[in-house]
């Protein structure tokens, strides 16, 4: 009797733990979206399959799947994108979210820089706010920071990220935050690698120049390899040590069971 009861009160610490956890909240109808290695034509569907100055296959599809002549470390394959909905068999639709942020029940995430392709890397300016005082900007990496450098951030519960680009323009997730001009131009294309809670992965490719910067090219919209950025959740430590310990006790009564009187 006295096992059942020490099996169950490890079983409820257990299943009480805290879950750390990073979720995307966005405009109604928006969502994770799945596509292939396959749609991938520089034709502007998905918003983000645009061609690019810097060369053929260059946009962030391209990176992400290793089919860019320029490698992305740990480049993760067609993971889904974040937007409107998408026809991966008709490769039709998938239009950015203009406007989404994430939802943070943790304490930090690693953020790691793993790809510049741009001109203006030396002065692009990366970080993140509260969506409920968007004019304080965190910086995260600055312009001096080179593809490797990585950071443990802690963050609000509901945050977005910025980039200040070259011409001091600020540039969120949230676009109706945006510069006149640029608040139709979502800057950022967000891909999911893990929605497991606890481990979520996402990775954020970048487009820093503005409208009239483009100038009608990279399909008009970027091809959002200026900057390419690692999420990944950071495990609590405390939720670890506990749940370290109750597998630890279950291994002990489970060797001892016979031995309980």
């Amino acid at each position: 009797m006295k096992y059942v009861h020490r099996l169950i009160l490890i079983s409820v610490v257990l299943l009480s733990l805290p879950v750390r956890a990073d979720t995307v909240s966005g405009t109604a109808g928006a969502g994770f979206q799945s596509w292939s290695a396959g749609n991938l034509n520089t034709n502007g569907k998905p918003y983000w399959d645009n061609p690019s100055f810097d060369g053929a296959n260059q946009s962030i599809g391209y990176l992400l799947t290793g089919l860019s002549p320029t490698p992305l470390p740990g480049a993760p394959g067609a993971i889904p994108f974040w937007g409107n909905t998408y026809n991966s068999s008709t490769d039709t639709g998938g239009t950015p979210d203009l406007n989404f942020f994430f939802n943070n029940t943790g304490s930090s995430t690693q953020v790691t820089l793993k790809l510049e392709i741009s001109a203006h890397s030396a002065s692009n300016e990366f970080g993140w706010y509260d969506i409920a005082n968007p004019g304080v900007l965190n910086l995260i990496f600055p312009g001096s920071a080179s593809a490797g450098n990585q950071m443990n951030v802690a963050l609000s519960s509901q945050y977005g990220f910025y980039l200040r680009g070259a011409d001091g323009n600020v540039y969120r997730t949230q676009s109706s935050l945006n510069p006149a001009g640029e608040q139709s131009h979502q800057h950022f294309s967000l891909f999911q690698q893990s929605a497991a809670p606890g481990v979520e992965i996402h990775w954020l490719g970048i487009e820093d120049l503005s409208l009239a910067q483009l100038a009608g090219g990279e399909g008009v919209t970027g091809d959002y390899n200026d900057m390419v950025i690692r999420l990944a959740c950071v495990p609590e430590a405390s939720s670890f040590d506990l749940f370290t310990l109750g597998a630890f006790l279950l291994v002990f009564i489970f060797r001892n069971r016979f031995c309980i009187g």
